[in-house]
């Protein structure tokens, strides 16, 4: 929902804006990179304090070897 308002804003203010699904897909389990994305997400979660099993899913997710895709949309604006 960010991406989507911040596209709004951007072409309230004139901008063009150009707008696109481009999903992170981290497929292996053992990189720095997939370890630390899956214990961001779990921080992040525990932040809000409404999630009781968020330490089983880390768990759970560090040790499965499926594609791990995460939603993201790029952006890119400039002045008409």
């Amino acid at each position: 929902h960010a991406a989507r308002h911040l596209q709004q804003s951007m072409e309230k203010l004139g901008y063009k804006v150009v707008s696109g699904s481009s999903p992170w897909r981290i497929q292996d389990n053992t990189s720095e990179f997939f370890i630390q994305t899956v214990n961001g997400i779990g921080d992040a979660v525990r932040e809000t304090g409404q999630v009781a099993l968020v330490d089983g899913w880390v768990q759970a997710r560090r040790q499965d070897t499926r594609l791990l895709t995460i939603g993201h949309q790029d952006l890119f604006s400039h002045r008409g």
